[in-house]
């Protein structure tokens, strides 16, 4: 056999090795075999940034971009490396989109770090130790091959700048420029060369979760999936974790299981629910009394929690093993490991500093010794032991204690930590709040840490009145992070009767359901506001949308549902010339103002009569002419509003 068909076949048996241990975590491998389920995975969406931007049709799209670099984004769980690792899988399997690839290198970034070339951390890493290939047969190779494609996967796990340094030459092009290389990251870096194309998976949204729900299910049990379908439409902090593939798959294979799914209205809920679930499977598969006896309890894990909790405040995900094992215990350390909460990875053990120049991964020389080090699976794992330390801080501590054990956690790179801890004790609430405030962090956070026990505590009341009193905005683009934030401060201000200065609805008007018991307003996309009592301003903001007379009447409607609405504004949108409803007896009664922008208007120019329907110019008080009226809707006002 010759050296490259060795090379080939060495790399293929790494590959496929990596793809099956890592596909899930032990329990999800449990459940797919025990379903007969062959795979576990629906493709999330794949955007390509030109001017705007457009999806792919299928992942396999990426390799139809001819540009030497790609940078795929993501948010953490999002799939990056399953999908690498899908197109590493597909190479061995000679799939025709990858037929034209020669040679595929799968490596991380970070086994990038302390090697003395690309080539040496190949042979250290993907080779076995056995191998008869060398550092400097692999350069010849990948050099002397027509197509080499790279990919480095996790680049937000470089940490030294001399590696960040050497991270940019290879993205800019400065290194590798024959090669095709495709980075993922967390993040994007702040900069990156002209012809670097820029890819974002994007989160599962409600369609890709159904698709889920319907293949997780063996033999295509209509009832089951409807059930599991109407849990998850029931329950939105369910379809918001679940934005998270990994979480996806773990949380309905779990909620088959489960006969208490119904408690779970809160990221801690869910979070006990599935660590209880990995718990109660590894017990059901242990193979003797010693085994089964061998359980750490869920909340005996305290030196756990404190190395989660260390490794947030310094930043650091990774640990050496040894180091690990002498913080937690082997025991302790085996009990997790075999949950798969925490996995171990090979690196290079150092760096050689004299030889470190900035050619450091193009050099062939040398060998590097290498080391095992530790990580959670997924950071959302480390933030809920983390949790558990921060939430048996006394309650007796002051706000200033709370902050310096707090110093070097932002809110904004650790969302779940505040949150869990603030479901684990509910007392330490306002102390996590203030800190936000404080910090001047992620306000978001602040508002998600009142979901865990139902809004209840004083800074919680005072942080959603200072949030009423401005502008509130709901938008059909936004994240469902936003989404579920904002709408949790209304649900409290509803709810603790403060009054909430100004509700905009950005582009977002769906349809009123006059079904339910109460109307429901439907936003977009698929999302639906009650009647909000201290509302005092409602804003309808549009994209010069035209809306028919029954759509017109509904918002009138919602808005004289709402007991306290003081002022209700049409902007940037096309209305009847007259309104014809008993809901105007009801505004009227109540003074409620209306008032109407048209597009291409630089003032609010009309208000409505609610005694003749009629608009009404806002300066003079006369109704609107035939003339006014055609010009406020006419489509060249639009034309040249929209022109820039």
């Amino acid at each position: 056999m010759e050296e490259k068909e060795i090379f080939i076949k060495e790399l293929k048996e790494k590959y496929k090795t990596i793809y099956t241990e890592y596909k899930d975590i032990p329990y999800i491998k449990d459940k797919l075999v025990a379903r007969g389920i062959q795979t576990a995975f629906v493709w999330p969406s794949i955007q390509v940034r030109q001017q705007s931007w457009r999806h792919l049709s299928s992942y396999r799209d990426v390799f139809r971009i001819h540009q030497k670099r790609i940078i795929l984004q993501g948010p953490q769980g999002s799939g990056k490396t399953t999908l690498s690792l899908q197109y590493a899988n597909d190479w061995c399997e000679k799939e025709d989109y990858l037929k034209h690839v020669d040679l595929l290198i799968y490596l991380l970034w970070r086994q990038l770090e302390g090697e003395k070339s690309i080539y040496t951390a190949i042979k250290h890493f993907i080779l076995p130790e056995n191998s008869n290939v060398t550092h400097r047969d692999i350069k010849l190779m990948m050099v002397r091959s027509p197509s080499v494609v790279v990919i480095l996967d996790s680049l937000e796990d470089i940490r030294d700048d001399q590696s960040k340094n050497e991270v940019m030459k290879i993205i800019s092009k400065s290194e590798f420029k024959r090669f095709q290389v495709i980075s993922t990251t967390t993040y994007l870096p702040n900069s990156y060369k002209k012809g670097t194309v820029w890819l974002r998976l994007s989160e599962f949204n409600d369609k890709l979760q159904n698709e889920y729900i319907t293949k997780a299910v063996p033999g295509n049990d209509t009832r089951e999936v409807g059930k599991l379908r109407e849990l998850f439409e029931k329950t939105p902090i369910l379809r918001d974790i679940c934005r998270i593939p990994f979480f996806l798959v773990l949380i309905t294979h779990m909620l088959q299981d489960s006969k208490t799914s119904q408690s779970l209205m809160s990221v801690t809920s869910c979070f006990r629910f599935i660590m209880e679930h990995l718990q109660d499977n590894l017990r059901k598969k242990a193979t003797d009394d010693k085994e089964k006896n061998n359980f750490i309890p869920e909340g005996d894990h305290r030196e756990l929690d404190k190395a989660a909790f260390d490794g947030i405040q310094q930043n650091k995900m990774f640990w050496r093993k040894d180091q690990f094992l002498q913080k937690i215990g082997e025991e302790c350390y085996e009990h997790y490991k075999a949950l798969g909460i925490l996995v171990e990875e090979k690196v290079s053990a150092s760096r050689d500093e004299s030889n470190a120049s900035s050619n450091q991964w193009i050099s062939t020389s040398s060998v590097t010794t290498t080391q095992r080090e530790v990580r959670f699976f997924h950071n959302i794992f480390c933030e809920w032991f983390a949790a558990h330390y921060l939430s048996q801080i006394p309650t007796t501590s002051t706000a200033s204690e709370f902050e310096r054990t707090l110093h070097n956690v932002s809110s904004t790179n650790a969302p779940y930590l505040y949150r869990f801890a603030c479901g684990l004790n509910p007392k330490i609430t306002d102390s996590a709040i203030k800190c936000i405030q404080k910090k001047k962090g992620d306000e978001r956070v602040g508002t998600m840490c009142m979901l865990e026990h139902n809004g209840e505590g004083e800074n919680v009341s005072k942080s959603v009145k200072r949030l009423c009193q401005g502008e509130i905005t709901v938008s059909s683009n936004m994240d469902k992070f936003a989404e579920r934030s904002i709408f949790e401060v209304l649900r409290i201000a509803h709810q603790q009767r403060i009054p909430i200065s100004c509700l905009t609805l950005s582009a977002c008007f769906g349809s009123l359901d006059h079904s339910a018991e109460n109307l429901i307003l439907r936003l977009q996309p698929n999302v639906f506001l009650p009647p909000l009592d201290t509302l005092l301003k409602l804003v309808v903001n549009e994209n010069a949308r035209s809306f028919s007379d029954e759509e017109t009447n509904d918002i009138l409607l919602y808005s004289a549902s709402c007991q306290s609405l003081k002022w209700l504004k049409f902007n940037n949108c096309l209305l009847p010339k007259q309104v014809s409803t008993d809901t105007l007896r009801k505004l009227l009664s109540r003074k409620v103002k209306v008032w109407w922008r048209p597009p291409g208007f630089m003032t609010f120019t009309f208000r409505l009569s609610l005694k003749s329907g009629m608009w009404k110019n806002i300066d003079n008080g006369e109704k609107i002419t035939g003339e006014e009226y055609e010009a406020a809707i006419s489509r060249e006002t639009f034309r040249l509003a929209y022109s820039v």
